[in-house]
């Protein structure tokens, strides 16, 4: 799919991944082990995403040190640069692989959160829930969207099958 993408929009699709886990992670201003570990899970939980883009754009990271360490440089971009994918992604991609992919960025994001709840309740914080509709604005899903097949609680529930 990468192929379809300029140079530029790749880029942006790839650090999509990145600044939902910034986020997520920086929304309590505490980068938790739970959710670096969560996010590298992702990538090697790649293959449990329906979204063929989600997929390449995993399989295309490394999850470098670096990339945590340099996570707080994300912050300022992330706003601009969703917002950025939601203008180019209906445009180049049916509306239904679009939406996956949407959902798909939303679910990693949820994902994450979940990673570093209290004991096993998988607690949410208020920050991680402001964030993530705040993400959800970014990439333009509206709530009637996540109910879309697949549902949002339909692909978390495929990531947290261990």
């Amino acid at each position: 799919m990468k192929e379809i993408f300029s140079e530029d929009e790749w880029s942006l699709l790839q650090n999509s991944i990145l600044w939902m886990f910034q986020s997520i992670a920086y929304a309590d201003r505490v980068i938790e082990p739970e959710e670096i570990n969560a996010m590298k899970r992702l990538k090697n939980m790649a293959n449990r995403f329906n979204s063929k883009l989600i997929r390449e754009i995993l399989d295309s990271l490394s999850f470098s040190d670096e990339d945590f360490q340099n996570i707080y440089n994300y912050k300022a971009r992330a706003r601009i640069g969703l917002n950025e994918i939601a203008k180019f992604i209906d445009t180049k991609l049916p509306e239904d692989e679009a939406l996956l992919f949407k959902k798909s960025l939303i679910a990693s994001a949820i994902y994450i959160a979940k990673s570093s709840g209290l004991d096993e309740s998988k607690y949410i914080s208020f920050e991680e829930i402001r964030a993530i509709k705040e993400l959800s604005h970014l990439i333009d899903i509206s709530p009637l969207d996540l109910t879309k097949t697949p549902s949002l609680d339909t692909i978390i529930d495929i990531l947290e099958k261990e």
